[in-house]
């Protein structure tokens, strides 16, 4: 029988053997559960780090460490959940910990749980409830502004309900600066711990998992590599030790297989393939600017990325690094506890190797080029506010709100096609093709729809053939498939065949039918002139007349 694979990709493992390190964290939670003045900590770091992992310890450990009563509750998913919904659940939690019935909270739960359920518990139980709340900013939902403002502002009401008997415990995957006002409100004063990457000592205790139950063995050199690749992410070094398992006991095994480096790099394409879901949900995290600036180290071959080698790809695709939010991206990652970038010298680098070689695949900078327009928000404001005014027909006040948003994100690839479109509109059809031909210098793709779109109404419009010609042989540079500039561009030839053909202009006439793709009438032209052609009727003349003149033969 084969035996287990003793690492957990994805799951949480508080309170398992496969949960290691983390004890300056666990040290600060107890520290500041048993501070007379303080009774919540928060948290925070990027998502995939731990931090489930470090509640679900606390829900194991701490009845060990007093008279504590852990409830684990899990918020992401409630963000579009009412206020009564949420108090009702976190009721039920705490009622299957104590292995009470399901409580009955009225009409209205929310205030019979603050006002009269709970502090009637806290009165009766002799335990002191630590609330673990996960994945906290997932409240924090723009989309329900109102009723996110409310919860916060009764969770804070919860923290003072009863200090010596209830604490809080709160878990997100991003900066507290990051929240709302009304989120901010609610954590001040509230001491704060970061969630990082694991340390050498503790990453190597995560590798040597699979030797406690005596089913690989590492070679120093192994687990040297994985160290390189993951510098301690304990999800992405869970997820490289599980392929290494997997794929050495694929076959099955006489004997406990020993782990080189080779073993390593066979798996790292499968890794990536396993760990696209956890760069999905990290990316999530992150701000615009961040984005592209870390797909623009991510796409560098070199481990630090020059400030001027970061310009020159991003400039690229278009970018331009003036944008305040693309020039403060590496400052707010460290700021806000991220822990993915390193500075050295004069560059940058992604500090974990296997996180780079995801965005390399999964993000690459072409493929977020849409973050290009959320990259300041006040533009983005301006932005909204023209394509209101576009609506309402008011199109000069709409060009003069795109002008603003290009002051501040030059970037912003949706105002330039809007500018584009409205000048369209309003049959300034040559500064519509001007803008659209700059865009599609650094946006091809992006621009082009558009730009054939303004080439063909230039062509329609135009009176002079010549013109016309021109511009359809201009949207067939765009777009080499498009039948209408193809139809047009026959058409024309065609016209100018027939006129070649009444003027007697037979090599006219044969070039243009053979511009115009017409092989058949190239050969029938060919002939017809052939047989009308000045020399060859001389010739049929001249021999005519001989024909004539000539005597018969004498007869002897």
């Amino acid at each position: 029988m084969q035996p287990m694979n003793p690492y957990l990709v994805g799951n949480a493992v508080g309170g398992s053997p496969a949960f290691v390190g983390r004890d300056d964290i666990l040290q600060e939670v107890y520290r500041i559960l048993q501070h007379p003045q303080h009774n919540a900590i928060l948290l925070h770091g990027q998502r995939r780090i731990g931090k489930t992992s470090i509640l679900r310890e606390l829900e194991a450990k701490l009845p060990t460490k007093g008279n504590y009563c852990p409830i684990f509750f899990d918020l992401l998913g409630k963000a579009h959940q009412s206020i009564p919904q949420i108090v009702q659940e976190l009721a039920n939690h705490i009622s299957d910990k104590l292995s009470q019935g399901k409580p009955q909270l009225g009409p209205d739960p929310k205030s019979y749980f603050y006002e009269t359920w709970l502090p009637n518990l806290l009165q009766t139980e002799e335990k002191t409830f630590v609330l673990l709340f996960d994945e906290f900013d997932a409240l924090d939902d723009a989309l329900t502004k109102q009723t996110r403002a409310e919860l916060f502002r009764y969770l804070h009401d919860l923290l003072a309900i009863n200090r010596e008997k209830l604490d809080f415990v709160f878990a997100i995957g991003r900066n507290v600066s990051d929240l709302t006002q009304i989120a901010l409100a609610l954590f001040k004063g509230i001491p704060t711990k970061p969630v990082s990457l694991l340390n050498r000592e503790d990453t190597l205790k995560l590798i040597r998992l699979s030797k406690d139950n005596n089913t690989l063995q590492w070679s120093t050199k192994a687990e040297e590599k994985v160290w390189q690749l993951t510098l301690g992410h304990p999800f992405l070094t869970q997820q490289v030790c599980s392929c290494v398992w997997d794929h050495l006991y694929r076959q099955g095994v006489a004997k406990i297989p020993s782990v080189s480096p080779k073993h390593i790099d066979a798996v790292i394409p499968t890794v990536l393939e396993r760990s696209e879901a956890m760069l999905e949900w990290l990316w999530g995290g992150l701000e615009s600017a961040q984005k592209v600036f870390i797909s623009a180290m991510a796409g560098e071959d070199n481990k630090i990325v020059t400030k001027v080698q970061l310009n020159a790809s991003l400039s690229k695709i278009g970018i331009k690094i003036s944008v305040p939010a693309l020039e403060n991206a590496p400052q707010s990652l460290e700021t806000n506890g991220w822990d993915v970038i390193k500075e050295e010298r004069n560059g940058y680098g992604i500090k974990v190797e296997l996180l780079r070689l995801l965005v390399a695949k999964y993000k690459p900078l072409h493929l977020v080029k849409d973050e290009l327009n959320r990259l300041e928000p006040e533009a983005n404001s301006y932005y909204e506010l023209a394509l209101k005014l576009r609506t309402e027909n008011k199109l000069e006040e709409a060009l003069e709100e795109l002008s603003r948003v290009l002051r501040l994100n030059p970037n912003h690839i949706n105002t330039v096609k809007l500018q584009a479109k409205i000048l369209l509109e309003r049959g300034k059809l040559p500064e519509s093709r001007r803008k659209l031909k700059n865009l599609f210098d650094d946006h091809p793709d992006e621009a082009r729809p558009l730009l054939v779109q303004t080439l063909w109404s230039m062509a329609q419009q135009s009176k002079k053939e010549g013109e016309q010609l021109s511009f359809y042989e201009e949207i067939l540079q765009f777009d080499d498939k498009h039948a209408g500039a193809k139809r047009e561009i026959g058409e024309i030839w065609k016209r100018r065949a027939g006129r070649a053909l009444r003027d007697d202009d037979c090599k006219s006439a044969i070039n243009a039918y053979r511009q115009a793709g017409l092989k058949d009438k190239v050969r029938e032209t060919k002939n017809q002139c052939f047989w009308n052609s000045k020399p060859l009727k001389i010739l049929l003349a001249f021999l005519t007349l001989i024909r004539l003149n000539r005597k018969p033969p004498e007869k002897y």
